[in-house]
C-alpha cells in the first residue's frame, strides 16, 4: 500500500466515524441543526463511497460531477448551520446574506464560467469558503462574548468549528491549483503532493467533529 492509499484509507475512516458520531448526535440531540448536521454527513460519505469504490457503482460513472455538486451543496449547508446556531439577530441576518450571495454566485458561475462536467466550481468554493470563515469568525465572537453565560468550549460546533476552519483555509487554494493542473493536462504524479495534503488536512477536520460531537454528547 502507498502513502496516497494509505492517506486516503485514513481520510475515509474519519469520515465513516465522523458520520456514525453524526447519527448517535441526531438520536440524542434532534433539533434543526443535528438534522442539517445529519443531511450533511450522509451526502459526504454517500459521495466519498461513490468515489471510493466507484468500480462497484458503474451507474455513478461520472463520479467527477457528483462530487462537484456534492461540494456546492456542503458549502451551503454549513453556513445554514451557523445561520441557525447564533443567536445574535445581526449575526443571523448577516449570515443569510451571505447565503443569497453564494446560491447566486454558485448558479450563474456553473451556468456561464464553470460546468460542472469540466473543472471543479472554484469560484463558487472560493465564495462559499470565504463565507464559511466569515461565519466561523461570528460564532466565535458570539460565544466569546457570551463566555460568561455559558462554557463556550464545551460546545460540539466549538471543536466542529475549528476543524472547519482548517478546512476550508486550506481547501480554497488547494481546489484552485488543482483547476490549474486540470486544465494544462498536469500528470497526476506532478499534483499528488496537493492531493494527499488535502487528505491530510480532511482527516484533521473529521477527527476533530468526532471528538468535538462524542465528547459533549458522553453524558
Amino acid at each position: 500500500m502507498n502513502t496516497e492509499q494509505l492517506l486516503h484509507n485514513i481520510s475515509y475512516c474519519s469520515e465513516l466515524l465522523a458520520y456514525l458520531a453524526t447519527i448517535l448526535f441526531y438520536t440524542r440531540r434532534q433539533s434543526v441543526v443535528s438534522f442539517i448536521l445529519l443531511l450533511l454527513m450522509s451526502m459526504i460519505f454517500i459521495t466519498e463511497t461513490l468515489g471510493k469504490f466507484k468500480s462497484v457503482f458503474p451507474a455513478f460513472h461520472n463520479i467527477f460531477i457528483v462530487q462537484n455538486v456534492e461540494m456546492l451543496i456542503e458549502i451551503l449547508l454549513f453556513l445554514l448551520v451557523y445561520h441557525f446556531s447564533v443567536r445574535g439577530l445581526f449575526l443571523k441576518r448577516t449570515i443569510k446574506v451571505m447565503i443569497i450571495i453564494y446560491i447566486l454566485v454558485a448558479v450563474c458561475a456553473t451556468l456561464i464560467w464553470q460546468p460542472l462536467d469540466q473543472m471543479f466550481p472554484t469560484y463558487s468554493l472560493v465564495t462559499g469558503g470565504i463565507f464559511i470563515l466569515v461565519a466561523i469568525q461570528l460564532y466565535f465572537y458570539e460565544g466569546i462574548k457570551n463566555m460568561q453565560e455559558q462554557s463556550f468550549y464545551k460546545s460540539y460546533l466549538f471543536y466542529i468549528s475549528i476543524g472547519l476552519f482548517i478546512f476550508y483555509a486550506n481547501e480554497m487554494p488547494v481546489m484552485t491549483l488543482f483547476n490549474y493542473f486540470l486544465q494544462n493536462n498536469t500528470s497526476v504524479d506532478k499534483i499528488m503532493f496537493i492531493f494527499n495534503l488535502k487528505l491530510i488536512v480532511s482527516t484533521i477536520f473529521y477527527s476533530l467533529y468526532s471528538f468535538g460531537i462524542l465528547w459533549t454528547t458522553k453524558k
